[in-house]
């Protein structure tokens, strides 16, 4: 099945269209299904990054709270028990609190197979494959395709905690592309030194799994350690100013990606996911690119903004998208020696 957006009918859920942020479709037989919920509107205004904390908020505990009132059977509350030991995302956009929603909403359907074509950070796919279905992840970016790697695969796979402590106590610090690169852009001269000395010991391995999971963790530290979680802007000055701070987190800004990574890697251990179904990850893929025959697609496509000037999720995440593909990072650098392209 090749997609044809064109022909999609959706359902505007506010006028505001910084308000249309919950814009899930399920699509079943050709059928449009929107999924549904009241939108809040806020009290006074606030920034973009803050309208999808307060509306997830309020959609998640809204729903969660009736469909456990409501569960009358052994699934039901199996399910619940495991989205709740879903690794944190720190993703703009990301679903992981609507979970809860998105499953009432989806589990009366009749499918076995389904695709998630805007994958973001799989948590979605984690669902679906929790559900017991066939899954097949596609996003744009290489870094969400390798996050995807590690969180869809069973946990009974992941390496033990030994070996993934002794491999982060090994990383030799290089003075390589981040720290000529990114000087003073959003990591310490140390912390650049270190990645690269990680980033050349991760693509050194030849399995892809356990890449996979360093990266995943690798990726989430950095996100922690940055203020918003996002690359989009070169404000290391906010972390290391000397002022009273009325937002991030200044303990965590400055702890070591080393004890980062291990949270993370305690995150994906906890999980009690024994797949029946191996995933299918597509390589970084246009979402109209995408061929085959699913029962259920599901769409939840990146937010768009009228104004020329707004942030992609490449421009987000790019140093992600760096690490991933860190021997050819160079080549993908703008005129201005920050964006990755």
């Amino acid at each position: 099945m090749k997609l044809d957006y064109s022909t999609l009918e959706t359902e505007t859920l506010s006028n505001n269209p910084k308000q249309n942020r919950i814009d899930s479709i399920a699509i079943q037989n050709q059928d449009v299904r929107q999924l549904k919920s009241i939108v809040p509107k806020p009290k006074k205004p606030v920034s973009i990054e803050q309208i999808d904390e307060a509306i997830i908020t309020t959609i998640t505990e809204k729903n969660k709270n009736n469909l456990l009132n409501n569960s009358s059977t052994t699934s039901d509350s199996n399910i619940l028990d495991e989205i709740q030991e879903f690794p944190t995302t720190r993703y703009y956009g990301s679903k992981k609190r609507l979970l809860p929603w998105i499953y009432e909403n989806t589990k009366g359907l009749e499918f076995n197979t389904v695709l998630d074509a805007f994958g973001g950070t799989a948590s979605t796919s984690l669902l679906f494959q929790t559900m017991g279905k066939k899954v097949t992840f596609n996003d744009g970016l290489k870094c969400n395709q390798i996050m995807a790697t590690a969180l869809l695969q069973n946990n009974k796979e992941l390496l033990p905690q030994k070996e993934f402590e002794e491999f982060i106590k090994e990383v030799i610090p290089n003075r390589g592309f981040i720290s000529h690169t990114f000087h003073n852009d959003y990591f310490t001269e140390e912390e650049n030194q270190w990645l690269d000395g990680i980033a050349l010991k991760i693509h050194s391995l030849t399995c892809e799994k356990v890449k996979s999971i360093y990266f995943y963790c690798l990726f989430q530290a950095c996100l922690q350690k940055r203020p918003f979680n996002l690359f989009h802007r070169k404000n290391l000055n906010l972390r290391l100013r000397d002022v009273k701070r009325s937002f991030g987190n200044l303990k965590t800004w400055n702890t070591e990606f080393s004890v980062l990574m291990l949270r993370s890697y305690k995150q994906l251990s906890k999980m009690t996911t024994n797949f029946d179904c191996s995933p299918i990850i597509l390589p970084a893929t246009d979402a109209s690119e995408i061929k085959g025959k699913f029962d259920l697609v599901y769409l939840d496509p990146p937010y768009i903004n009228s104004k020329p000037t707004s942030d992609t999720y490449l421009k987000k995440y790019h140093f992600l998208e760096g690490l991933s593909n860190y021997h050819s990072w160079s080549d993908h650098i703008k005129d201005d020696g920050s964006r990755y392209s």
